[in-house]
């Protein structure tokens, strides 16, 4: 985000599920085991590469190969229903275990020295992977199945070139959206117990997927449109809104993503970084958040909300009558609307840390910066505007409208550098849709009601924010009705 001196996804929005409670209708979030069941044994089939390999890698590659079998049994089934023009399902033909520490590895033809990374080869209908350092660090930031995401992504590859939903003539994120969502089908198979070796509880099993979606993301940086489209993979808001997407909706979704579908849906984001709007992170303290971002915020809310609640900046006001807080000063909101007084109390060292913008390199745990911060404002905001039209401000459906209007107000200020300075005191830039999505996977104070109570879902509150992007804003409050 930068301040003036961001995918327009129009489209209908879902089915209310019966249960703010869901991951999809019909699946509540629930706690349970997650990881590689004891005791299953794993089908050993030849496996390349393997020479010299250490104990870790032994481990890496003993989940790969479970995660491959219940992925290919999966697909099995799965793949002559859904795709009946599809060839006849076989296992892929050649494994590949590689160290890309190892100045002499090599997988599909090619050297994988310095290549840590998990692929798909369609001319030799192989998948190889790195068990020297990217399969260990996901295990390790993202135990116990982030690997197995990673290998459902992969085989994701393998079944476009089997059903033919697109190939390598597509542009890259074509390819790539549809793997994430071919991803998310499986893993939906997976939280529904019914996987041979791996099991995930739908709450923070499925929470650690989608964390690990949105760190392997495409970090905004420096390049032509061109260059940025030929090895790009999605914006972490692009990965996860492709995989929830497989997991909701299923295969058919997936094989209906193109670049016209992926346009529709990013109509107006900015994709790489713009030279004339300088720094991409706002300052978050009293003056900036006075004077551009509640500036932003109450331009936004002109129309809905004729006055706007009153701003106060020396910490959240505990002292609001008849709300239920948590006591644990742990747990305090950055951010707090107090319905007694129409007052949105702002604690701004609390939103300077979620502000604080992630550093490049490595795969972080959490995507923070600017926008995290200040979409959990906005959602304030949005409890305001329910106290205004007459509408419930506690429970989970209250929290999810919060959570699409602040999603709203980030689709309202994607601007042109130079040309809406003055109507726009803020303007989105490329990554600005991840911190906030990092941030509903994370705590999910944006998707919080007036007793700062949330859906347990990640993937639930995350969804509400997606259908703000998505817009109009309109449908935020039909989407997310008040439940008994």
């Amino acid at each position: 985000m930068t301040a003036s001196c961001v995918e327009v996804v129009s489209g209908k929005p879902s089915r209310t599920p019966p249960s703010y409670r869901d991951v999809v209708p019909g699946l509540p979030a629930a706690a349970g085991p997650n990881g590689l069941k004891a005791g299953v044994p794993v089908q050993a089939r030849p496996l390349r590469g393997t020479q010299g390999e250490d104990e870790t890698g032994r481990k890496t590659d003993q989940l790969a190969m479970a995660a491959l079998e219940d992925i290919e049994a999966f697909w099995k089934e799965k793949l002559p229903k859904y795709f009946t023009r599809a060839a006849p399902f076989q296992p892929v033909g050649t494994l590949y275990s590689y160290d890309s520490r190892d100045r002499d590895a090599m997988a599909c033809g090619h050297t994988t020295y310095n290549e840590p990374n998990a692929m798909y080869c369609p001319r030799e209908d192989a998948i190889a992977w790195d068990r020297g350092l990217l399969m260990p660090l996901l295990d390790n930031e993202f135990p116990p199945i982030a690997i197995v995401a990673v290998f459902a992504h992969e085989y994701g590859h393998r079944i476009q070139h089997l059903a033919k939903t697109a190939d390598e003539t597509d542009p890259t994120i074509v390819l790539e959206q549809q793997a994430d969502c071919f991803a998310g089908f499986f893993i939906h198979h997976v939280v529904q117990g019914r996987a041979k070796h791996f099991q995930l509880n739908s709450s923070n099993g499925l929470n650690t997927i989608l964390a690990a979606m949105l760190a392997l993301r495409d970090t905004p940086k420096a390049a032509t449109e061109d260059d940025y489209e030929e090895n790009e993979h999605g914006s972490g808001f692009d990965r996860v809104s492709a995989f929830r997407m497989g997991f909701a909706e299923g295969a058919d979704a997936c094989a209906k993503i193109d670049k016209k579908e992926i346009d529709k849906r990013r109509k107006g984001l900015p994709i790489v970084p713009d030279p004339r709007l300088g720094q991409d992170n706002v300052p978050i303290d009293r003056s900036h958040i006075e004077h551009y971002v509640i500036a932003s915020i109450n331009n936004f809310y002109k129309d809905m909300l004729p006055t706007p609640p009153k701003v106060t900046y020396g910490g959240i006001d505990k002292t609001c009558p008849n709300q239920k807080l948590d006591p644990d000063p742990h747990k305090a909101p950055p951010a707090l609307y107090c319905e007694a007084t129409d007052t949105v109390s702002l604690d701004i060292p609390a939103l300077a840390k979620i502000g604080v913008p992630t550093q490049e390199g490595g795969v972080p745990l959490q995507i923070t910066g600017d926008t995290a911060a200040f979409s959990i404002i906005a959602s304030r905001f949005a409890l305001a505007y329910l106290k205004h039209i007459g509408q419930p401000r506690s429970g989970l459906g209250a929290g999810l409208v919060g959570a699409c209007l602040a999603g709203a107000w980030l689709r309202s200020i994607v601007g042109v550098p130079g040309v809406d300075v003055q109507n726009k005191p803020i303007i989105l830039t490329p990554g600005d849709l991840d911190k906030p999505t990092s941030e509903l996977l994370q705590h999910g104070y944006i998707a919080q009601d007036v007793n700062n109570q949330a859906a347990p879902s990640a993937l639930t509150r995350f969804n509400a924010f997606r259908v703000g992007v998505v817009g109009p804003k309109e449908v935020c409050v039909k989407q997310y009705p008040p439940l008994a």
